[in-house]
Order: structure tokens, then sequence, then C-alpha cells
């Protein structure tokens, strides 16, 4: 039994209003994106950057991606906002933005990934794109790996195969086991922010964190940590040699136009309703 309550009409129109959203990028062909720059702190400059999709409403509300990407996963419909996201990329990206071997790491559904076609798609939209496949790397998580382990292996390998890297995202999250890092076809792991705050506090944590350091550097494989936003953040990251990051303290989430005009400041324009007379279920979270 359901009893129907306040909660599920909230929920409701929570979903209405994604479903609108995603209706309206759809029928424009464009799905926005924002880029967070990746840092190497040994030579304090960019390397490359994250591209991190921010979908908008009519009225001007930056929706939650976590919610936007749940709607999308229930409605068995991540393969066409990635499809968007991907198109939308290639389409618009300022190639100025990438030089001395810079790359982008696209971050897909583990669900897209799991069809032979997203692949196809994937890989033909690099193809003929101005990108060079050296250029590109594809994040998953670590936990959507492990729960379609089999079907996203096969991608990767034909991924790999035209020299794109993959990484693994959110590494400590999930519960990788060593024998699978041993067979993952991958080029890289992005360290999750909880583990490395860990690592602060916890000698176990910081124990396991360097002996994952030493295995990727037999491995020639590149980590990445994420969710630095102090310099005490950088400082314990020296210690343990890490030498490649994201997060805060280095920049935002931004449009492309903000980073090449050098305008590091958020764009909080993007965050609130241009018509107070629209109904926006995502209001009072950015009122907090």
């Amino acid at each position: 039994y359901y009893v129907f309550d306040e909660k599920l009409r909230n929920q409701d129109r929570i979903n209405t209003f994604i479903r609108d959203a995603s209706d309206s990028h759809r029928n424009q062909g464009v799905l926005p994106y924002h880029l967070q720059p990746i840092v190497s702190t040994v030579s304090n400059l960019t390397v490359g950057y994250e591209v991190l999709m921010r979908p908008i409403s009519a009225n001007g509300v930056l929706i939650p991606v976590d919610q936007f990407i749940r709607y999308h996963e229930d409605k068995n419909s991540m393969e066409a906002v990635d499809r968007l996201l991907i198109s939308s990329f290639l389409a618009t990206f300022q190639q100025d933005l990438l030089e001395n071997d810079q790359f982008v790491a696209i971050n897909l559904s583990a669900l897209s990934l799991c069809s032979d076609r997203f692949v196809d798609f994937l890989i033909e939209s690099l193809r003929v794109s101005w990108l060079p496949f050296e250029s590109v790397i594809i994040e998953i998580s670590e936990t959507a790996f492990i729960q379609s382990q089999a079907r996203l292996h096969h991608a990767v390998e034909l991924i790999s195969a035209q020299g794109i890297r993959v990484f693994l995202d959110d590494f400590g999250v999930g519960q990788t086991g060593l024998i699978q890092l041993v067979n993952l076809p991958i080029h890289g792991f992005k360290i999750d922010s909880t583990l490395f705050a860990q690592s602060k506090i916890n000698n176990k944590a910081r124990s396991l964190l360097c002996s994952f350091r030493l295995f990727a550097e037999q491995l020639k494989m590149m980590l990445i940590v994420e969710g630095i936003e102090s310099d005490q953040d950088i400082d314990h990251m020296s210690e343990m040699q890490f030498d490649y990051a994201q997060g805060y303290k280095f920049g935002l989430p931004l449009p492309q136009e903000n980073i090449i005009d050098k305008k590091y400041l958020p764009n909080f324009t993007l965050s609130c309703p241009t018509s107070p007379d629209l109904d926006d279920p995502f209001r009072s979270v950015f009122k907090q």
C-alpha cells in the first residue's frame, strides 16, 4: 500500500519539472555543461578539464545533477542524455582551451556504456570530430563498474582499442577486489574525496592510499584526487606524493566562456528562476 502525502506530491512536481527541462533540451538539441579544471600540483598548471552536465529549466533554474540523472535512470533514458551531452560538447567546446597535451574527461553513465550502440556512437562521434582520441578520458564510477562488470569490461576494451583512456571514478566508494584491479582494462583512477579526507585522520586510510599510489606508479596509471578545497589539502597531497588534483581550491565548474575570460567567479544567475511566477520545486534548495 502507498499513502499519498506531501512528499510524494513534491516528488511528482520535481519529476514534472525535470521532464519539461529535458524535453526543452532535446528539442533544442543542446545539453548545457560546465568545465572544472584538473591541475598538476607540481607544476601548478591545468592539465585537463572535466565535462559536467548542467541541465537548466526554461526559467533559468540549474537542476541538481544527481536528481536529473536519477530521473533518467529510472526512466531508462540515460543513453539519450549522454548522447546529447557528447553532441553538445563536441559542437560547442572551444579548441583553444586545450593546449600542451591537455585532456577532457567526460563522466558517462554505466547504463549507456552497456549498450553497444552507444559505444559505437561515442567512437564514431569522436572519430569525425576535431578532438583526438588520446585527448579524451571516459570516467565510469567504481560502483557502477562493479555492478555491471562483465558488460562494461567489453565496452572499455572497445573504447581503449581506439586510444581513448578510461578512468575509474570515485575510487574508494565501491568494493573493488584486488584481482579486479589487476584485470580492469583502465588507465587511471580518481580518488574519492571521502577516502582522501579519511587519510588525513586515519592511518589505515593513509596507508591504503600510499599503497595504491605505488601500485598505480608501477602500472603507469594516472591518479587524480578529488575534493581539494584548501592549502591544507594540497599539503597533505604533497606529503602523500599525489600530483594531480581537482576541487574548488583550483576552480568551480564554470561555463567555458568564464574560463577563457579568466572569470573564475561562479555564475550564480543560473541558480535562481528568472520569473517567480513559474513553479520551481528546487527554489527552496537554492535559498538554503
